[in-house]
């Protein structure tokens, strides 16, 4: 079968590779679309930290398809359901996973980390085979397209319910790219007065508008903390949803966030990268500010369930589709902010 394989950091190629074998436990689904997230730009250039990543391997993380064969212990899926995949392994033991944080599983975190598309084989293939426990199963409403976003929904979902918004709460969102955007259209559902969307690039403002901003902010062209100020009565946003990836976004994230207000931090920065803020921040700003690791399995299974019910608006965020052989152009345009690029995909 074709897959895209990462030999090393900096090489990348399509290859023929052997169709996986599945287990009695196993699902084996055709892919048919999966999306290029930031963390496989870093596995190519070789910024993703050990243990997230093992090379040689077929990258994807983010992927949708039909399931053609069943293990003989499958009960729950059946041939010719449509699914995505829960990419990371739990091992539903540890005190973690009973607690219901499976993202920071011992397994998740440590140096046995099992994950999809970056320790196994993943979505950029034909095939891919995964345990029936890291199988869901999709509705007929839900287009394979719309269901590749699951994975980034549902990162986005448990950062969102750990700001804990109630109606008429002020929101601010820091970077309008897919996590961004999906925050926007998600915290709609809870009825907020208000969502200030803020980025760098006029027509990604614009989309989040159409997804249900109420008011933008170029980063460039305007002092943010100032607008903020304005737009909240001189307090700043109840909550503040960081998804830029910047050190410059978390200290505007800080900075801005009202007293005693909650702050979501999404974006990954990057190894190395740092702010430093007065040690007495917390104490006198006295606001919750929490960090998004990944996703549980309950919010995986929001995200499916949110992507279902806003699928007519969240649509507009995937940009570009490209079949695996273009994927040199599918990962430049990624890499380059290009064409207007924000969820792009690969059609297998």
């Amino acid at each position: 079968m074709k897959a895209l394989m990462i030999e090393r950091p900096g090489k990348m190629e399509l290859k023929d590779i052997p169709i996986p074998e599945y287990g009695i436990d196993d699902v084996f689904i055709k892919v048919g679309y999966c999306g290029i997230c930031g963390s496989d730009i870093e596995a190519f250039d070789g910024t993703r930290p050990e243990p997230y990543i093992r090379y040689p391997v077929v990258l994807g993380h983010e992927f949708s398809g039909i399931v053609e064969k069943c293990g003989a212990n499958v009960k729950t899926i059946m041939p010719g359901d449509r699914v995505t995949v829960k990419p990371c392994k739990h091992c539903g033991m540890c005190k973690y996973c009973r607690r219901g944080e499976t993202n920071f599983c011992l397994t998740i975190r440590g140096e046995l980390h099992s994950e999809i598309g970056y320790t196994i084989n993943g979505g950029f293939s034909e095939y891919v085979v995964a345990p029936e426990r890291q199988v869901y199963k999709i509705p007929d409403s839900l287009s394979l397209e719309l269901a590749a976003l699951v994975e980034p929904g549902a990162c986005v979902w448990y950062g969102l319910v750990r700001t804990c918004p109630v109606p008429a709460d002020t929101v601010a969102v820091i970077g309008p790219g897919t996590l961004g955007l999906l925050a926007v259209s998600f915290y709609q559902s809870f009825h907020p007065s208000k969502i200030i969307l803020i980025g760098t690039r006029e027509e990604r403002n614009e989309l989040g508008r159409k997804l249900g901003a109420t008011d933008t902010i170029n980063i460039q062209k305007q002092t943010p903390v100032k607008i903020l100020r304005e737009l909240t009565n001189g307090e700043g946003p109840d909550i503040v949803f960081e998804s830029a990836g910047k050190p410059e976004a978390v200290r505007l994230a800080l900075e801005a966030v009202r007293v005693g207000g909650r702050v979501a931090l999404a974006g990954v920065a990057g190894k190395g990268k740092k702010i430093e803020i007065d040690s007495d921040y917390f104490i006198f700003k006295g606001a919750k500010v929490t960090g998004v690791f990944g996703y549980t399995t309950d919010t995986f299974t929001k995200s499916i369930e949110m992507l279902n019910a806003k699928s007519s608006d969240i649509r507009k965020i995937i940009t570009h589709i490209w079949t695996l052989r273009d994927y040199q152009e599918a990962f430049d345009a990624v890499r380059q902010r290009r064409e207007g690029a924000i969820k792009v995909l690969i059609k297998l």
